[in-house]
């Protein structure tokens, strides 16, 4: 209920919030269609059109420039542009808002804290108030690229995750796509054998292969 009266229009905030000042808070968010502005907004049942505040043109690192000179700014982003990726803290002159959150979420989210305390916390389904999105691809299973692509994410990319502050793929559906790409490469390439121009007029719909992003308030 507090972030939704921080972030949103048309959301009261309480009396102890305004002797806080949280009405003299600037919002800032992302204004383009790869924002994360988007899924902030659904997590909350809101429309992308009803945070409160600045919209910032551009890539959502922008909204981190932003706050950063701004000592009333406040906004959410990636743990990836939250972070410092080589040290693993917060990166400089911004802080994270320590609201609304439980215990796990909040020993994560200490200054003593760091991004892979917070990606522990975020994969033990023990954080209920951050949000987190899951991205996917579909593509068609005629290209034999794409899939080996697939492949290495399953075999090898996925143990970078945590270094570029990405969540690690559900172990259980981790499984049953390995599973299924190596036999769906071994059927193109034994097609692409037998008949070099031959296209399958089935596609894949690959939503369930997964990765996902994570949201955090700061200032």
């Amino acid at each position: 209920k507090k972030i939704k009266a921080l972030y949103f229009e048309n959301e009261e905030l309480d009396e102890q919030d305004k002797k806080n000042k949280f009405s003299d808070i600037v919002i800032y968010t992302g204004n383009d269609k790869e924002s994360v502005s988007r899924e902030f907004a659904e997590f909350y049942g809101k429309d992308n059109t009803s945070f409160r505040g600045k919209r910032i043109v551009g890539d959502d690192l922008f909204l981190i420039s932003a706050i950063s000179k701004d000592p009333q700014g406040v906004s959410f982003n990636t743990l990836g542009n939250i972070y410092d990726l080589s040290s693993r803290k917060v990166k400089d002159n911004i802080s994270i808002l320590n609201i609304s959150y439980n215990k796990e979420e909040k020993a994560a989210l200490s200054e003593e804290s760091n991004i892979d305390q917070l990606l522990d916390v975020l994969e033990s389904n023990k954080a209920s108030q951050i949000p987190t999105e899951k991205i996917g691809f579909t593509y068609d299973d005629n290209d034999i690229e794409v899939t080996k692509f697939l492949v290495w994410i399953l075999s090898t990319g996925e143990q970078y995750n945590h270094q570029y502050g990405i969540l690690r793929l559900d172990r259980k559906l981790l499984a049953q796509q390995a599973k299924y790409l190596p036999n769906l490469l071994a059927e193109q390439k034994l097609l692409k054998s037998l008949a070099p121009n031959y296209l399958s007029p089935v596609s894949v719909d690959n939503n369930g292969l997964v990765n996902e992003f994570v949201e955090l308030v700061y200032d």
